[in-house]
């Protein structure tokens, strides 16, 4: 079978090239600002969740109040958790939905989540997911977007690392073979370079990055170790060329 992920079936135009968007991962209202003004072209949405608008001492609301009124009105994903219920996020994602309708709710992984998805006039991102049968039941249930939580799954099954890389790649093709299902998947959980780099690979439509992640030079997202080092040659032998 033709795979389709890779350069040659690119290539040879057997699959389209998608675009790989990311999502900053964080509440942090002055971060979400900077790299909204210094990387637009990167950035093209936002995910956070409740220990990090606690952490902010911010609520949802507040936290989408912030946002649009800085005019930052891209798809953000959130978790209403303090609703208690997977009904009740629902309830409140609507409400929310009608003053903000970048909103994208999420909504646990669970067989009553599946059930509300059609009733949720926002976006739901279902998150939660590590295994392949979750994202097609993600999928068919009409989620706008399924959350593959990497990190977490790689952290409890150190010996099963590559799964989850295998079942989002599965899931993608999946997905493109039956085109009238609308989900994307989103790599989550993101912990560092390898994680990123197996994410595109295994056609992820979406990868969220930390202020974590973003901020460590060591995990080479922005620039790696060899581009300083070549950029410190080619100024090293300017004078050379001048003189």
């Amino acid at each position: 079978m033709t795979d389709p992920f890779s350069a040659r079936s690119l290539l040879r135009g057997e699959q389209p090239a998608t675009r790989v968007e990311f999502y900053i991962d964080s509440a942090d209202l002055s971060l979400i600002e900077r790299l909204m003004a210094t990387h637009r072209n990167v950035f093209s949405g936002i995910t956070t969740n409740t220990t990090s608008l606690a952490s902010q001492g911010s609520t949802v609301e507040e936290f989408l109040t912030e946002l649009h009124g800085r005019s930052i009105m891209i798809p953000t994903s959130v978790m209403m958790l303090e609703e208690g219920t997977e009904d009740a996020m629902v309830r409140r994602g609507a409400e929310l939905h009608e003053r903000f309708p970048s909103l994208v709710l999420k909504l646990p992984m669970s067989a009553r989540s599946l059930s509300l998805v059609p009733e949720s006039p926002a976006p739901v991102n279902m998150t939660l997911l590590f295994n392949l049968v979750q994202g097609v039941f993600a999928a068919q249930a009409g989620a706008s977007y399924g959350s593959f939580f990497v990190g977490r799954f790689r952290d409890n099954h150190p010996h099963l690392a590559n799964e989850i890389f295998r079942d989002m790649r599965d899931l993608r093709i999946f997905l493109d073979r039956n085109s009238q299902l609308r989900m994307r998947i989103i790599a989550a959980s993101i912990r560092d370079y390898e994680d990123v780099r197996q994410s595109i690979v295994s056609g992820a439509h979406i990868i969220t990055l930390s202020e974590r992640l973003l901020a460590d030079p060591d995990e080479r997202l922005f620039i790696d170790p060899l581009t300083r080092a070549g950029m410190a040659d080619f100024l090293q032998s300017m004078p050379k060329i001048q003189s």
